[in-house]
């Protein structure tokens, strides 16, 4: 055979080898590509899912919180008037609280 079809049959070849290389790249970029994004997917929607827990239990503390609050606020309301009926009924108080400058009431 003659040279310039070796040389011709071996450029061939090397564009054949180097279409397969390039083509099996492109074909193992875009599957990692497709792989990232499916992280990526996956994460987003872990982490759209915790931030609905976080966000359900904020808002439980929350309303705990506002009840704990509404409780001290009703129970002081009912210490105020205890005090209130005691002192016109002419009852000395008896409050662990009670302020030193504070005299009981005499009978």
């Amino acid at each position: 055979m003659p040279k310039f079809k070796i040389d011709l049959i071996r450029i061939m070849l090397e564009t054949r080898i180097c279409s397969r290389t390039i083509n099996s790249s492109r074909m193992d970029m875009a599957e990692e590509e497709e792989r990232t994004l499916s992280e990526v997917d996956t994460l987003t929607l872990i982490s759209s899912d915790r931030l609905v827990f976080i966000r359900i239990l904020e808002k439980f503390a929350n309303e705990i919180d506002a009840a704990l609050r509404s409780l001290k606020n009703d129970a002081a309301e009912i210490e105020r008037q205890i005090g209130v009926r005691n002192s016109a009924m002419g009852q000395v108080p008896v409050d662990a609280n009670m302020e030193a400058d504070e005299v009981p009431a005499e009978e």
